[in-house]
């Protein structure tokens, strides 16, 4: 069997020096994860895509979401949007905003990010 738990001070943490937004890997399976992002207003991710399904939940704040077909959609706090594998997509922060996106599988690079506390 492969479970476990993560309590809060087992949960990885760091900073993103390029954004300034706050991380928390909030757990990770074998094929699934949920990592929390707080971004200040005014944020942008840059366009990019990856091989993972990743589903972003706006837990507080709202974000422009957009796509590379150049379909939008301001997500507020409680609604979410589906990327799927490979899909090019942007976000931008309208206020401050805190993320929560589950990736399948997991991102591996995200667990690897030297901003992330050990």
């Amino acid at each position: 069997m492969f479970s476990r738990f993560f309590s809060l001070d087992e949960q990885k943490t760091g900073v993103n020096e390029a954004t300034g937004s706050k991380i928390r890997m909030i757990g990770y399976g074998a094929g699934l994860m949920l990592r929390e992002e707080s971004f200040p207003k005014g944020t942008v991710v840059p366009f990019h895509s990856h091989y993972h399904e990743q589903v972003c939940y706006v837990a507080a704040g709202s974000a422009n979401c957009i796509l590379a077909d150049g379909s939008e959609r301001v997500l507020h706090a409680g609604e979410c949007a589906y990327i799927g594998p490979n899909e090019e997509h942007s976000v931008v922060m309208l206020e401050d905003t805190t993320i929560i996106d589950a990736f399948t599988p997991i991102r591996v690079d995200h667990l690897e990010q030297p901003e992330i506390n050990r």
